[in-house]
């Protein structure tokens, strides 16, 4: 319920007054009001540029995360902030009991989510082949959890379509996801790939992004710095999925990413002292860091 006029006024005089807070209680209070005036986004990012302040106290932080990733429905994503928060050092019984029983709770929410669709064959076929790009990723999304099957040639179709990267993207992880096992022709970012579904790994999983994010966080950064790290590696892997981003040199990419970090937080790093402890030159870390950066805003940058 959206708040009063007057109630409206103190949430943003909260804002104010908590506007350069570095203090747990204070910036628990900045989060939740931002939640209040219906500023989900914000919240959110109050969270992960706060995170090594926050996870102090991890019974209050935890659901207030994972229920703002609901929020949003981006079930995967909690399932990724429970796994992290798993392995954190320390935390109480209570917060070990929503590690254990969250995943649960996320997946029943985002089945019945889908449960509570009444869209039919017909129907998923009509969002599939609009020119809307947003009702063409409602159509995926119920692909994706009915199945690909029945809908398969409306899906290659999105494939070869001038919808944007992103769409299309989906349409080729509706395809992953169903272990597709045909040979498909895909254009992104300009590149040409013939893949078969079945043979790739979903963009999160596989074994070098699990030892690269491992990586990123044993990596001695602050975990504000490492979190936002982790998720602009998660937008980097995505923009250019299905090409391959690690196994090449990782080791300059880690470096990168904190320096983008850095930047997004507004905090000082010193390039000179990264590039003689990385052995890399400052304008090789600088150039991969401003490619990562475009691909990544090209990415946020998508109209539906």
């Amino acid at each position: 319920m959206k708040p009063n006029t007057a109630e409206e006024a103190r949430l943003k005089a909260t804002l104010e007054k908590t506007e350069h807070a570095t203090d747990a209680d204070a910036l628990f209070l900045r989060t939740e009001t931002f939640i209040c005036l219906g500023r989900n986004k914000e919240a959110l990012e109050c969270i992960q540029k706060n995170a090594s302040i926050l996870e102090k106290d991890l019974e209050r932080l935890f659901p207030l995360h994972i229920e703002l990733l609901l929020a949003f429905q981006d079930y995967d994503g909690a399932l990724e902030a429970v796994k992290h928060y798993a392995e954190l050092p320390y935390f109480n019984q209570a917060v070990e009991e929503m590690i254990r029983e969250y995943p649960k709770k996320i997946r029943e929410i985002e089945k019945k989510r889908y449960q509570k669709s009444t869209l039919d064959i017909a129907s998923i076929k009509a969002n599939l082949t609009s020119k809307n790009a947003a009702h063409v990723l409602l159509g995926l999304q119920d692909a994706a959890y009915l199945g690909y099957l029945p809908f398969l040639k409306e899906i290659l179709s999105v494939l070869s379509s001038d919808l944007n990267d992103f769409v299309r993207t989906f349409a080729l992880l509706v395809l992953v996801d169903g272990k597709y096992m045909e040979e498909v022709n895909f254009t992104k970012n300009g590149i040409d790939f013939t893949v078969v579904p079945e043979n790739l790994d979903p963009p999160y999983e596989g074994y070098l992004f699990t030892e690269f994010m491992d990586a990123l966080r044993t990596h001695g950064e602050d975990p504000s710095v490492v979190s936002i790290a982790e998720e602009i590696f998660r937008q980097y892997v995505m923009a250019l999925y299905p090409e391959d981003v690690l196994g090449t040199c990782d080791e300059l990419l880690t470096e990168a990413l904190f320096v983008l970090a850095h930047k997004y937080l507004a905090m000082e790093i010193d390039l000179d002292a990264i590039s003689q402890k990385s052995g890399f030159p400052v304008a090789k870390i600088e150039a991969l860091a401003q490619i990562i950066g475009e691909m990544t805003q090209k990415s946020a940058k998508v109209e539906l």
